[in-house]
């Protein structure tokens, strides 16, 4: 499995359509936004592939020694079959010079879908990653911030929104 920065185009629609189908419509930023930022050198996009097969992407925000996972999917047919943990470990490994960084929703407590939550955060602790002793309101929903590399202060984390995306999209994410 790699990770390749430079999708072909027939993999790079793959992507596109995994990215619209994976992720609530809520959560997702316009699709031009991320291919303009990744030309910018501030979003990096990848595709998983094995063999030429697209498997998963994942879209990463950097901003000075963060690298912060902001999408990860996996194909619906590659799912259970190590993909996302090979995902990790190659990102862990090219950013292995940047603190690494991503977001979970809030697995407290009587919340919908807890166990799915739940199953996702041992996911990510199983590959090293540590929760910070804080959480945040993302766009009104709360979230916990798990690091790998080093500790992110709620201050570092919101500089690398502030400094990568539209002012209008950092006012909605705050310390609870």
């Amino acid at each position: 499995m790699i990770l390749n920065d430079s999708p072909a185009k027939e993999n790079m629609k793959k992507l596109k359509a995994l990215y619209k189908r994976a992720f609530p419509r809520a959560e997702k930023k316009p699709f031009l936004l991320i291919k303009r930022l990744a030309k910018q050198g501030k979003m990096k996009i990848y595709s998983a592939e094995e063999n030429g097969k697209f498997l998963g992407l994942a879209i990463m925000i950097l901003h000075s020694d963060i690298a912060l996972l902001d999408y990860l999917a996996i194909e619906e047919s590659s799912r259970n079959l190590g993909v996302g943990g090979k995902v990790v470990e190659a990102l862990k490994e090219i950013y292995k010079d940047k603190r690494l960084l991503l977001e979970i929703e809030d697995t407290g407590k009587d919340i919908p879908e807890r166990e799915m939550r739940l199953r996702r955060k041992k996911f990510y602790l199983s590959h090293g990653l540590t929760v910070m002793p804080y959480k945040i309101c993302l766009f009104g929903v709360d979230m916990e911030v798990l690091t790998y590399g080093g500790d992110v202060s709620f201050e570092d984390y919101h500089a690398v929104y502030s400094s990568t995306l539209p002012k209008r999209i950092p006012k909605k994410i705050s310390l609870i």
